[in-house]
């Protein structure tokens, strides 16, 4: 009887080492997906700020804008301004 509880006592230790071991896998990679995750956010920070003068005030850079017709529904369409590509357009002579 004694030998028994020694036996599920080491499977016990044995399987208590394997959930710190698959803890500290997930800890590792979950903070190694948060970096790359950090890194990406910073770069699209930086893109952003640098497009902002020349993203198009009015259609905000999505290119286009809502309209509402005279029955009341809306629709999309390209904005005119920045002929949908979202980017401030020169008022050319």
């Amino acid at each position: 009887m004694n030998n028994i509880v020694k036996i599920l006592q080491a499977k016990r230790n044995i399987l208590l080492e394997e959930i710190k071991s698959a803890y500290y896998d997930y800890c590792h990679k979950e903070k190694m997906l948060n970096d790359k995750i950090n890194k990406i956010d910073i770069t699209l920070a930086k893109i952003n700020e640098y497009m902002e003068p020349y993203i198009c005030p009015k259609c905000k850079g999505t290119g286009v804008v809502k309209v509402c017709d005279a029955a009341g529904d809306t629709e999309e369409i390209s904005y005119h301004t920045c002929r949908g590509t979202s980017l401030k357009v020169s008022e050319g002579k």
